[in-house]
């Protein structure tokens, strides 16, 4: 019988052991895991600016391509009048 207890505590406290260990390594992968998502949101807020910016470049040369097709019509308005 005291065989019976020793066995079953040792096999406890095996659990135990295992079962400390697997909560470990949970919390260093929710720890991993945080640093990831936090790296994932700077790349996102990066991109974020990246493209308004692009936007905005995009927004200006569409602007100044108007602006040169405003310009070419009052030339050839212009070179028509002269013909």
């Amino acid at each position: 019988m005291v065989d019976g207890l020793a066995s079953s505590d040792s096999d406890l406290h095996g659990t135990v052991s295992d079962l400390s260990s697997t909560v470990n390594n949970l919390q260093e992968s929710i720890s991993d895991l945080r640093e990831s998502v936090g790296e994932l949101l700077e790349t996102v807020n990066g991109l974020t600016v990246t493209s308004q910016a692009l936007l905005q470049v995009a927004a200006q040369h569409q602007r100044k391509m108007e602006q040169l097709d405003e310009k070419q019509a009052e030339n050839d308005e212009r070179f028509n009048v002269l013909l």
